[in-house]
């Protein structure tokens, strides 16, 4: 069977990834790109450099844990800058949380395949090769699978965050509200990418974990 799979920008390539080789295993694959949200603008360029470069080699969990903190910083300078009627500062602390958002989008999505991959393999320990083998391809599935889903979720956010701002303008005269909301926001996940892919409990450490794995 012949399968056209039509991508357009990042994100769609690495969901692509995940089911790309177990398609080409039993059919023929044709990869199309065609172009689409390429653009010259500093979010575009700088987390693609970050991306595939610093969450290959320190890991995804390791680069988003640091980027919520810069957002967070960021995001509290924005609330401060916008109380000072500081239009420079302001556009300084929005410009940091445009170029955060791209590179915690890379890291995120690096780190995605690697926790199933790591999961299964988890589970498939002692089972020899063919067992490793099929961990990988139901890896690799479940994490296509889920990039989907991600995708799909991630991208209610270009409706959610300009809402919020209108929102919270409405209700109090300005936006600090939509800003506390977002960096309390920060924090949960924060909070939440530490103790499951950093933390490394010493109850554990004669266990594979994610921490260990670097995903």
């Amino acid at each position: 069977m012949k399968i056209l799979t039509v991508v357009g920008n990042r994100p769609q390539f690495v969901k692509a990834a995940a089911v790309s080789a177990p398609l080409r295993a039993a059919h023929e694959e044709l990869l199309v790109h065609t172009g689409l949200w390429r653009r010259a603008t500093i979010e575009d360029r700088v987390p693609l450099v970050s991306s595939t470069t610093l969450a290959d080699k320190i890991g995804g969990a390791i680069i988003t844990f640091w980027n919520f903190i810069v957002m967070a910083a960021a995001t509290i300078g924005v609330i401060y800058f916008v109380g000072n009627k500081d239009f420079a500062g302001f556009l300084t602390m929005f410009l940091i949380i445009f170029v955060t958002t791209g590179i915690g989008n890379g890291s995120t999505y690096r780190m995605i395949p690697s926790i199933f991959r790591e999961e299964n393999l988890r589970k498939a320990r002692g089972t020899g090769e063919a067992g490793r083998a099929l961990a990988l391809k139901t890896a690799s599935i479940e994490s296509g699978a889920a990039l989907g889903f991600i995708g799909a979720i991630g991208a209610c956010g270009g409706y959610l965050i300009p809402s919020g701002f209108g929102k919270s303008i409405a209700i109090t005269g300005g936006p600090q509200l939509a800003l506390e909301i977002y960096l309390a926001f920060y924090a949960v996940c924060l909070g939440l990418t530490w103790w499951h892919y950093l933390r490394r409990s010493p109850a554990a450490s004669s266990v594979a974990s994610l921490a260990e794995a670097r995903v």
